[in-house]
C-alpha cells in the first residue's frame, strides 16, 4: 500500500462543509481510526422527510474517486434542490477515506470493502454504511462507482 497521500481527506470534509444549508445537513456516523489518523464517516441528508427516499453513496474504491467529484459538484451547484419537494436524499459521500487519500482500490487494512457487504464480520467502513438501512428504507439507491 501507498504511503504517499495523493489526495487530502479534510480538504474533501471542508468542501463538503462548505454546502452545508437549510437543506443540506451532514453528520458523523463516527470515525474510521488507524495509526494516528482519524476519519470521520460522513452522512449528509438532503431536505426533510418525504415520501420518497434515495441514497446516493460513492468512494468504495479509493482511486474511483469520479464520483466523490459528482457528489460535490451535486451539493455545490445546488442541483438537488429541485427534487427535494418529492424525495429526501441521503449520501455517503466518501465509504473508503484511506483509499480515497491514498489513491487505492482498498482500505487501510488492504481489503476491497465492495466485497465484504454480506462478510459476518465487515471492516468498521462496511458497517457504518450498513447501519443507515437499519432504521430506514430506500426507494432507490445510487452507487457511484
Amino acid at each position: 500500500m501507498s504511503t504517499q497521500k495523493k489526495r487530502n481527506y479534510s480538504e474533501l470534509i471542508n468542501r463538503l462543509k462548505n454546502t452545508q444549508n437549510n437543506s443540506v445537513q451532514i453528520f458523523t456516523l463516527d470515525h474510521i481510526k488507524y495509526s494516528n489518523n482519524k476519519y470521520p464517516f460522513q452522512k449528509i441528508i438532503l431536505g426533510g422527510p418525504n415520501p420518497r427516499r434515495a441514497l446516493i453513496s460513492a468512494g468504495i474504491h479509493g482511486d474511483e474517486p469520479a464520483g466523490i467529484e459528482t457528489i460535490c459538484s451535486f451539493l455545490e451547484n445546488s442541483r438537488y434542490k429541485a427534487h427535494l419537494d418529492q424525495w429526501e436524499i441521503t449520501i455517503l459521500p466518501c465509504i473508503n477515506p484511506y483509499g480515497f487519500e491514498n489513491d487505492t482500490r482498498e482500505n487501510h487494512e488492504n481489503k476491497d470493502l465492495n466485497r465484504l457487504f454480506k462478510a459476518h464480520n465487515p471492516p468498521r467502513e462496511v458497517q457504518f454504511a450498513k447501519s443507515i438501512f437499519k432504521p430506514s428504507y430506500f426507494d432507490m439507491t445510487i452507487e457511484l462507482h
